[in-house]
């Protein structure tokens, strides 16, 4: 295996575009693709696309074959059991058959059995065209240019439009008469060409552009010329940033009569995704290639997809999947499925949330015409029937299915139609599975693949189970239920059924299941009503657990709990003092709250009432009689003293006083102190000072007798 692009592999494709190839006889078939499926079994490169390209210029031959019949139908029966591996293993073989000695209905064969295309050629002269029409099918390029021309005397000139989404345009000419040739790029201007590298390669027969172009460009009208003497093919196609792709159907499938076509389309184009809003539809032109229906797809988990209803002709019919921003069409793939009177694939395989490590699975799948299930006879012949699982990496695990009525097979009555087998899953991961079957109906060979979506295989987890209220509440009266809860934690990626189940000579349980969706934490009440026969006594209360799945563990599988059956007094007594015990942690609470409030309260009023307490300002006197009062007066400062009140006196005997007042000739004292008209307790005027009401302020002046 060669990966495309390489230098080795480039120069295998120049000695494949020689038109220069002669049939040499003995062609074996047989050994070459069990060379190449052996090379795709060693492994591939992550992230390829395995592919085989099959050359041939005869029939599958051997120098015996004339001679012996009968190894010639060994050898054929050989070569369509290697040719179902490849189908089996998704491996498309794409034919390239040339001379007048090939069997065409063995190379188309080859390739509609594995899901590939074919390209029979009467000339080896034409594979050029068809090696440069396969690799852009394979690289899901976009063709622009295939036509035919006789150089002469002048260059051949023509136009290609580039658009702002060109990764890259790819040009050959080849000359058929294997002469030399000349390919020249002119680009619009220098400023277009900047940033643009341009590499041309020419040989004795043929010439090759490449030009890779960098994001965001603007669209332009380039221009090629080829030069040269006698008749030359012309083919080119263009790669882009962004790129449709078609998932389902698979390309070139066969595909029953009257059954629609469901598409499943995807896009890719790396940061363009994010700034664009990008639509898909894909163009439909049945085998008449005359009348198109366009089917808008619809966003669905990261995919586009629709659904085509009239499938009601045999033949092929080519899928065009456009991407489309706003109305213009700005990428374009192309496939083709082959529309024959097949019978259905029908399964009752259901995918949903998957399947757990280990699980066992029974799938069953048959064959419908016209809503008859098909059995094996004149009509059908089924040489395989197979369930496909794909995991990540590629790897498949491939499960026979058969219709031989043994139960190891999870078939109940062989030959009805319905094809059967077990089986588990050994390993976690995303899983793609996919049914297939290839055989005759009808005389007409098919080979036909069902996707059926994708899933995951998970270890299966636990379920936790605890029991939320105290084991002392465990208690009922005689005759009556016992209610308790229990918390169950789902540590498992599935949906999870818990049964549970308790001694029946204790009472009744309910509810007996509960349903826990992926992840889930419920609480959930239990009701036990109690056995009549029970009398006042300790019971030992046994809770069994199970998993309605059996892989599904259940933590801890058995409670052991104790279960008191009382009379109607003292059940009296047990809810009184239930309904106290409930009381007292409500009444601690209370308690606390008020503490809160009556030390909040206090603390408010130190810092906003208090400050609002003491004196501010000054006073100013003189004394009577004064010419000038003005200049002659005196002041006190209130505020110095950081009090309520304040007292100021005549008498100098007075040790209580603030201030004294020299040679009045009086004996008494003046009293001046702040005042709070109200009633309320200091913490009380503490919240009203918060919120700014209910707090008066006075100022009181008042005299001693003299």
């Amino acid at each position: 295996m060669q990966p495309v692009g390489s230098a080795a592999h480039r120069e295998n494709i120049k000695d494949m575009l020689s038109a220069r190839l002669t049939p040499r006889g003995y062609s074996n078939f047989l050994l070459a693709l069990n060379t190449a499926y052996d090379q795709l079994q060693a492994g591939a490169a992550e992230g390829s696309r395995p592919v085989v390209l099959f050359l041939t210029d005869g029939e599958p031959d051997m120098p015996d074959f004339a001679a012996d019949q009968t190894l010639v139908s060994s050898y054929l029966s050989s070569l369509w059991e290697t040719v179902g591996r490849f189908a089996l293993q998704g491996y498309p073989v794409y034919s390239v058959a040339f001379s007048d000695e090939i069997d065409p209905d063995i190379i188309r064969k080859i390739s509609q059995d594995t899901a590939g295309d074919h390209y029979i050629l009467e000339d080896a002269a034409d594979l050029a065209v068809s090696f440069f029409d396969l690799l852009g099918t394979l690289k899901n390029r976009r063709g622009f240019l295939l036509d035919s021309a006789l150089l002469g005397t002048e260059a051949l000139v023509f136009d290609f439009q580039v658009g702002e989404y060109t990764r890259q345009v790819n040009l050959v000419g080849v000359n058929l008469a294997g002469r030399p040739m000349n390919l020249e790029i002119i680009p619009p201007s220098e400023e277009a060409a900047a940033g643009v590298e341009i590499n041309l390669l020419e040989e004795d027969n043929y010439s090759l552009a490449v030009l890779s172009f960098p994001e965001g460009g603007e669209p332009e009208v380039w221009r090629a010329a080829i030069s040269g003497s006698g008749q030359a093919s012309i083919m080119g196609d263009m790669d882009l940033f962004i790129k449709a792709w078609l998932e389902e159907p698979g390309a070139f499938s066969q595909h029953p009569l009257g059954e629609p076509l469901n598409f499943k389309a995807s896009i890719t184009g790396g940061d363009y995704l994010e700034a664009l809003s990008l639509n898909m539809e894909v163009e439909i032109k049945g085998p008449d290639g005359v009348v198109s229906h366009l089917v808008a797809l619809a966003k669905e988990e990261g995919f586009f997809t629709g659904t085509y209803e009239e499938v009601n002709q045999e033949g092929a019919y080519e899928i065009l999947v456009h991407v489309k921003l706003e109305d213009e069409i700005i990428s374009t793939t192309s496939s083709r499925v082959y529309v024959k009177a097949l019978p259905s694939l029908v399964t009752d395989f259901r995918v949903d949330e998957g399947f757990r490590l280990g699980e066992e699975v029974v799938v069953t799948a048959w064959l419908d015409m016209a809503g008859r299930r098909l059995s094996e006879g004149d009509d059908l012949q089924v040489e395989r029937f197979q369930l496909v699982l794909a995991d990540e990496q590629g790897a498949r695990k491939l499960v026979p299915l058969y219709d031989s009525g043994d139960e190891q097979h999870g078939n109940i009555r062989a030959g009805d139609g319905i094809w059967s087998n077990c089986f588990s899953f050994e390993n976690e991961g995303l899983i793609k599975p996919s049914l297939m079957v290839q055989g005759s109906y009808r005389g007409t060979e098919f080979f036909l693949e069902k996707p059926l979506g994708e899933f995951a295989v998970h270890e299966s987890g636990s379920v936790l189970v605890t029991l939320t209220g105290s084991e002392k509440d465990l208690w009922a009266k005689k005759g009556g239920k016992l209610v308790f809860p229990l918390k169950f934690q789902n540590k498992s990626l599935f949906t999870e059924t818990i049964l549970l189940e308790c001694p029946e000579e204790l009472g009744q349980l309910s509810p007996f299941q509960i349903f826990l969706e992926p992840g889930e934490t419920k609480s959930a009440r239990l009701e036990l009503s109690l056995s009549e026969g029970l009398v006042e006594a300790v019971y030992p209360l046994r809770l069994f657990l199970t998993a309605a799945n059996d892989l599904t563990k259940v933590e801890p599988a058995e409670l052991e709990l104790g279960l008191e059956v009382v009379g109607a007094r003292e059940a009296l007594l047990k809810k009184l003092a239930s309904s106290f015990s409930f009381l007292l942690p409500a009444g601690k609470i209370v308690l606390v709250l008020l503490a809160v409030f009556w030390l909040g309260g206090y603390l408010l009023y130190f810092l906003l009432v208090r400050p609002r307490m003491m004196l501010r300002g000054f006073l100013t006197y003189s004394k009577i009689g004064e010419e000038n009062p003005k200049e002659a007066a005196q002041t006190l400062s209130l505020s110095k003293l950081k009090k309520s009140s304040a007292v100021i006196s005549f008498n100098r005997q007075n040790k209580d006083a603030d201030f004294y007042l020299e040679e009045s000739g009086y004996n008494y004292d003046i009293i001046i102190s702040n005042y709070l008209e109200s009633t309320s307790l200091s913490f009380i005027l503490g919240w009203k000072a918060l919120q700014r009401k209910g707090v008066v302020q006075k100022v009181i002046v008042r005299c001693t007798p003299p």
